[in-house]
């Protein structure tokens, strides 16, 4: 009966999966892709990108890659191309995450009608809701955090269910994987079983279930980790540190990270959003239990969004920098997006949604078609471009160790030709050890034209770092060049450099420089 009932489940939350994939689309080696893939082709081929800065503390960048590194591994051992086997495990995972989503809102009672609505409204909450942490509810593309969002949320389900000693392996498991998120759904559930613990209603062995599991696991890794050397002397706890690197966060990254930096929209909904889970969340549930473990889920992640607005705009400490605490907003939209569904729940009448749910759901189907069908919303490959034309031309025709020097601005130069460059804004090492963080910064600040002086904050940077990068004279160039021992210079196609042409497209000139 349980087998049934569960394949009843699945099969009627596949078409939305699908619908999901058709809608929102699927794109491989864009993005997140272009700073993650690469490593993952230097541990099988460490010829490649030998002179890239950034990896030569390889190992903390393998354990930041490793679940890339392991599905690589996958493929190989499968002879499954990786761009298919990306798709497959996306696939798989936006389908588990429907799964245990469809879990939580049953758990709290939601009908049938209204959890295939909330399914529904799932996709357009995730990509129109403004946030500061920029994390989706549904990505594009298969990255960690989105590997790891439904196993944060089993957790919670599990958690809620007082089986606290999986709620933490799992917690342990997401650390693995994406460490920040990890620690973030570790955090949320002690605070929860703490604050239970003080108010008597949980004794101390669901505590110590809670804590001890994930303990055990992340002293492992920290011990790993240390005999590796990895984390060897890193300042985690110096303000001096942390100043100087609030300001190249500011340059870089100041939309996973920082508050000021979000606009009075994104500040007015997350407040908004914070109050809603923590309180509305305990009114709403059916259960008071849940209701109220729940709000103190929401509680603890307030406190930690809090702790990260202190910790780095008013007091930085690297150590909190290095958490991008603002991401637990993430979970803080699952139990919001809970409650509202709750609320749906509790007034609209029992079946006066079936109708409306199946005429939405073919709505959306036919808009997902056309959007497939003209704007081919679902990449399995990388896509072809420019910046893909002129980097394979690279590829072929300059050796493995070739140095390139390039506009910092292009995305996924890197990956693309499989060749090392100067510096990348989307491959940055803010969070490594400062010499590899101040030397990312130096050589952004070389071909930006800024020399320290940084009047930009986020994306505007990247565009003005294009645009300076064109405007660097010959002389310039060519002294950057010398004093790193380039190989070739990739340039716009207005220069006249005296040199050997490699490759050319509309936009780009690859000139011999050696």
């Amino acid at each position: 009966m349980k087998v049934a009932t569960r394949l009843r489940k699945y099969l009627r939350i596949l078409p939305f999966a699908l619908l999901f994939v058709v809608v929102g689309g699927y794109r491989f080696g864009t993005g997140d892709h272009v700073s993650q893939l690469p490593t993952v082709l230097h541990f099988f081929n460490p010829s490649l990108y030998s002179t890239d800065f950034r990896l030569q503390l390889i190992f903390p960048w393998y354990v930041k890659s490793g679940l890339f590194i392991a599905l690589a591994s996958l493929s190989r051992l499968l002879h499954l191309p990786l761009e298919y086997l990306f798709f497959v495990v996306y696939l798989a995972v936006l389908f588990y995450y429907l799964v245990v989503f469809d879990e939580l809102l049953s758990m709290l009672k939601v009908r049938e009608e209204v959890r295939n609505l909330a399914l529904l409204l799932l996709l357009p909450f995730s990509y129109l809701f403004v946030t500061i942490s920029h994390f989706h509810l549904v990505t594009l593309r298969l990255v960690p955090y989105f590997f790891v969002l439904p196993l944060c949320m089993k957790a919670i389900i599990l958690f809620l269910r007082n089986r606290f000693l999986p709620a933490s392996i799992l917690c342990a498991l997401t650390f693995y994987v994406h460490q920040q998120l990890g620690l973030i759904i570790f955090g949320t559930l002690f605070f929860a079983a703490l604050i239970e613990r003080i108010w008597g209603r949980l004794d101390g062995r669901g505590l110590l279930q809670t804590v001890l599991p994930f303990l055990a696991f992340f002293l492992v890794h920290f011990v790993f980790m240390q005999f590796m050397g990895s984390y060897k002397g890193y300042p985690w706890f110096d303000p001096a540190w942390g100043r100087e690197l609030l300001e190249m966060v500011k340059f870089r990254v100041p939309h996973h990270l920082l508050l000021s930096y979000s606009g009075w929209p994104e500040r007015s909904l997350f407040l908004l959003v914070a109050l809603f889970s923590a309180v509305g969340i305990r009114f709403l549930a059916p259960e008071k239990a849940l209701g109220q473990r729940l709000g103190n889920m929401s509680a603890g992640l307030l406190i930690a969004c809090l702790a990260g607005f202190i910790f780095t705009e008013i007091y930085p400490l690297p150590v909190v920098l290095n958490l991008y605490l603002f991401r637990s907003d993430v979970i803080l939209r699952v139990i919001a997006f809970s409650a509202f569904i709750l609320l749906l729940e509790r007034y609209v009448p029992k079946g006066s949604l079936y109708m409306p749910v199946v005429a939405l759901f073919c709505l959306t189907a036919l808009i997902g078609g056309t959007l497939c069908l003209y704007k081919k919303n679902i990449r399995i490959f990388i896509p072809e471009n420019e910046v893909v034309a002129i980097s394979r031309c690279i590829r072929n025709k300059t050796p493995i160790s070739a140095f390139l020097l390039a506009s910092p601005a292009i995305k996924g130069l890197r990956l693309y030709s499989e060749r090392s460059v100067f510096v990348s804004w989307k491959s940055h090492g803010l969070f490594f050890p400062p010499d590899v963080a101040r030397e990312w910064f130096h050589r952004m600040m070389l071909l930006c034209g800024m020399k320290g002086h940084v009047s930009c904050q986020g994306s505007p940077c990247r565009k003005i770092c294009g645009r300076n990068y064109a405007s660097l004279s010959n002389r310039e160039l060519l002294h950057i060049a010398a004093d790193y021992n380039i190989d070739y210079l990739l340039v716009g196609p207005g220069r006249e450099l005296g040199l050997e042409k490699v490759c050319s497209s509309r936009n780009y000139v690859l000139y011999r420089l050696k």
